[in-house]
């Protein structure tokens, strides 16, 4: 049996609100054919990427994975290949040093959108924690990057299965949700047992489903080595999202402001606004003498 990481990695519990989205019931996601009939994304799984280099842990699993999941979704349903930048998400998402919840980052993207690698790499420049998140308030080029990437898609994401419910109910939400998505699931890790990953204890990472066998296993794309794990089914993953990303025009449209003076013309020249205006002249009578 093989321990590889013992501690936290990044995951804050953060329960489902009432008001929030599951799978099967009350769906904010458009009705969509199932796209992935296989359920096997691996294919289009972007290049593997360390949440920790030169010893710098960024504690940005809740990070990684659902920019992970847009990069596979997108790579399948409309043949993107683009990098995007977890620094941004991590540092608009206001991941702390203990991480963050499943939640936030998705909004984070949802609301302010994604940035490419590039414009914000996690490279050799950065070497501790503090330097990950920053800047810190963002610039403002980075933002307006962002708000152009939501002119582009939209995001939605819902939770495939309570919590409370079974082990052997949510590997079957699972199975159902992989036609659609990858599925982001909290983890603990990892253990390894006999070239299983098994759960040892709570969760503290998050990681991406990315396929697996039916009754068997799942297939994880994960941010440590060795990247491609998998776990058992009937494995109690604490929380599970999937996400779905619609690709068009969402640009904001202008809207044609009439000029004030063509308004105020349009508005007086009626006879409503001959009306009103002998009203005031009466109200109002002009006066050719005065006590000065």
């Amino acid at each position: 049996m093989t321990d590889i990481h013992k501690n936290g990695h990044g995951l804050i519990f953060e329960e489902p609100r009432l008001e929030d989205y599951f799978l099967g019931g009350h769906s904010c996601i458009p009705e969509t054919k199932l796209l992935r009939q296989s359920r096997d994304w691996l294919p289009n799984v972007p290049a593997f990427e360390f949440q920790k280099k030169r010893d710098v842990e960024s504690m940005s699993c809740a990070t990684y994975t659902p920019i992970n999941a847009i990069e596979t979704f997108c790579s399948f349903m409309y043949g993107d290949e683009v990098d995007y930048a977890e620094r941004f998400t991590a540092i608009m998402s206001e991941t702390g040093r203990r991480g963050n919840t499943m939640q936030a980052p998705l909004e984070a993207i949802r609301k302010h959108g994604l940035i490419v690698e590039a414009s914000l790499p996690f490279d050799e420049a950065v070497t501790n924690w503090d330097e990950y998140m920053s800047p810190k308030p963002m610039e403002i080029r980075h933002i307006g990057e962002g708000a152009k990437w939501l002119h582009t898609y939209k995001l939605w994401h819902e939770w495939v299965a309570h919590p409370k419910e079974r082990a052997e109910v949510k590997s079957e939400k699972i199975w159902e949700a992989l036609l659609r998505s990858p599925v982001l699931a909290s983890v603990y890790a990892w253990v390894e047992e006999d070239g299983m990953y098994v759960k040892k204890n709570t969760d503290n990472h998050e990681s991406l489903i990315v396929g697996g066998k039916e009754g068997e296993y799942f297939t994880f794309a994960d941010t440590y080595e060795p990247f491609i794990k998998r776990v058992p089914w009937g494995t109690d993953f604490t929380f599970l999202k999937r996400i779905h990303v619609e690709k068009g025009d969402f640009a904001p449209k202008e809207v044609a402001v009439e000029p004030w003076y063509t308004r105020w013309f349009r508005n007086w020249n009626t006879s409503f606004g001959r009306e009103e205006l002998q009203r005031r002249i009466r109200a109002y009578p002009i006066t050719h003498g005065t006590n000065c």
